[in-house]
């Protein structure tokens, strides 16, 4: 045989799965447009730096000056590149240029040779982060480049992710108790339902037959009841 089905525990079932997936989507997909928001507007930082490095090496004399000048100065956790026009690098603030392979096939190197300016992100060496790239073509002909390391969208998330399985389990910890509240609500007035009244009242216009339907009920059986008595009375 079949058991039985809660109404109430059906309501709160269904309400509080429904309120847990809504919320740990809305999370997920808030987190992401952040992270890579956040990422965009890294990207706009390298842009900015080597606009200002390719302002300061403009006012040297040809590419002697212009790795004298980048030599001399401390580019911290930027990566500065100093590229001919066919690909050779001239300068590099982290490695010794001369072991580094042609950089002509570059994108970033490959649009600033052809436009002046040029852009591109790729995965690090490192792992969980991404380099970001801008570079910009000199009077001399020559390109610099600087690049700047940033964590990754996914390296983000996994660092933020025991905040967010705290969020969500506080989420879905109020969803079920709002669930429960609602579901008592929604069930309270079904089982205050009175069929023994013969007057009883729909709480809910999806019921209006079934409780017409107990009504009627309720007055058949009054009336036969009516009858058994007059017959036992005749008697």
């Amino acid at each position: 045989m079949d058991k039985t089905r809660s109404l109430r525990r059906s309501v709160f079932v269904s309400l509080a799965v429904a309120c847990s997936v809504v919320a740990v989507v809305l999370l997920v997909t808030l987190s992401l447009f952040y992270q890579a928001s956040a990422l965009d507007e890294a990207r706009e930082m390298p842009a900015r730096e080597c606009a200002a490095v390719a302002t300061t090496v403009d006012d040297e004399d040809g590419t002697a000056g212009e790795i004298g000048l980048l030599s001399s100065t401390d580019f911290g956790e930027e990566r500065v590149t100093l590229i001919a026009p066919d690909g050779t690098v001239l300068y590099d603030s982290r490695v010794d240029a001369a072991t580094l392979e042609n950089h002509g096939d570059r994108p970033e190197v490959k649009d600033a040779f052809q436009t002046g300016d040029g852009e591109s992100d790729r995965d690090s060496d490192t792992l969980g982060y991404v380099s970001l790239y801008h570079a910009k073509r000199l009077p001399s002909g020559n390109v610099v480049r600087l690049g700047l390391e940033r964590s990754s969208v996914g390296r983000i998330l996994s660092q933020d992710l025991v905040l967010m399985v705290l969020v969500v389990a506080c989420l879905v910890l109020v969803s079920w108790f709002v669930s429960r509240a609602i579901a008592n609500r929604l069930v309270k007035p079904i089982l205050e339902i009175d069929p023994e009244t013969g007057d009883a009242k729909a709480p809910y216009e999806e019921l209006d037959p079934l409780v017409s339907r107990l009504n009627e009920q309720h007055r058949d059986l009054l009336d036969r009841m009516d009858q058994v008595q007059s017959a036992d009375d005749m008697r």
